[in-house]
């Protein structure tokens, strides 16, 4: 059987010092995760903020829509309403069954009655 050899103080002083840097280099990774994580929180509240703010900002906008197509609408209406053309029934009346045009009447036959 083999003897077992117990550790030097030597290697022992250099396996703790690697086991240091390993352990300063992980926290410092740490460190740079809980950086990243924060920054990633922060980022993530702002985008939800510029989402609630663009939903309220889209909403605002189509009551706007709809209250200007109303108005337009209305001056339509009254646009219409103002250029209208309108005959007085003294003009022509077509209460007359006979005196009602069932289809188009020809050039030469206009004003000739």
């Amino acid at each position: 059987m083999a003897a077992h050899r117990l550790p030097g103080r030597l290697s022992l002083a250099l396996r703790n010092r690697r086991l240091n840097r390993e352990n300063n280099r992980l926290a410092c990774k740490v460190v740079e995760l809980t950086a990243q994580l924060d920054q990633a929180g922060i980022d993530y509240s702002g985008a939800l903020e510029d989402r609630r703010q663009a939903r309220a900002d889209a909403k605002k906008a189509r009551a706007e829509a709809a209250i200007t197509a109303r108005l337009l609408t209305a001056a339509r209406a009254q646009l219409a309403n103002r250029d209208a053309v309108s005959v007085a029934e003294w003009v022509r009346p077509i209460d007359d069954e006979s005196d009602r045009a069932t289809q188009p009447v020809p050039l030469h036959e206009r004003g000739a009655a």
